[in-house]
C-alpha cells in the first residue's frame, strides 16, 4: 500500500473505508463524500482559486473533519457525513458564481458531471438535514442571516 502524502489524503483514504460497505438511508449521497473532500482539498491549493473564496473552502473542510458537528459520525457512522454534505453543496454553489468559469470542474475527480451532483446532493441531504441547516451553518460561520438595517434606515422610510 502507497503511503499517503499528506493528512488530507490520510483522511480521504479513512473516509473512503468508513463508507464502502454502508447501504443505509442517503447512501446515493453519502459515497459521494471522498471525492467532495477531495474537491476541497484541490480548490484549497489550486492557485486560481482567489483568496476572497477561501475561508468557505477552509470553513467546509474543517467540518468534514471536526469531530462533533451537527449530525456525529461517531453517533450517526456514515449517516453522519449528510451533514458535511449539505454543507459541500451550498458552499459549492456559492463559490460556482464567484469562481472563473471551469475551476471547479477542473478539480472535479469524480466519474458523474459536477453540476449533476452539486444539485443531486443538495436537494438530498436537505431532505436529511433540514432543520439543522441553520445550525450547520452557523457552526461554520457561514449563516444566511439577513443583513442587520443601518441605524437610521428607519428614518428614512418615516412619511
Amino acid at each position: 500500500m502507497e503511503k499517503p502524502r499528506d493528512l488530507f489524503e490520510v483522511f480521504c483514504r479513512l473516509l473512503e473505508e468508513e463508507i464502502e460497505d454502508y447501504e443505509g438511508e442517503f447512501w446515493e449521497v453519502i459515497k459521494v463524500a471522498p471525492e467532495m473532500f477531495r474537491l476541497f482539498v484541490n480548490l484549497l491549493r489550486d492557485p486560481d482559486v482567489p483568496a476572497s473564496c477561501k475561508p468557505i473552502i477552509n470553513a467546509t473542510i474543517a467540518y468534514f473533519v471536526a469531530p462533533l458537528d451537527v449530525v456525529p459520525e461517531e453517533r450517526c457512522g456514515p449517516a453522519g457525513y449528510l451533514d458535511d454534505l449539505f454543507l459541500c453543496a451550498w458552499s459549492l454553489k456559492r463559490l460556482k458564481a464567484q469562481l472563473e468559469p471551469g475551476v471547479l470542474e477542473r478539480n472535479w475527480g469524480g466519474e458523474k458531471p459536477l453540476d449533476r451532483i452539486i444539485d443531486e446532493v443538495y436537494e438530498r441531504s436537505l431532505d436529511g438535514v433540514w432543520m439543522g441547516k441553520k445550525e450547520i451553518l452557523d457552526y461554520v460561520g457561514l449563516s444566511e442571516k439577513e443583513r442587520p438595517k443601518p441605524p437610521f434606515s428607519r428614518l428614512a422610510e418615516e412619511p
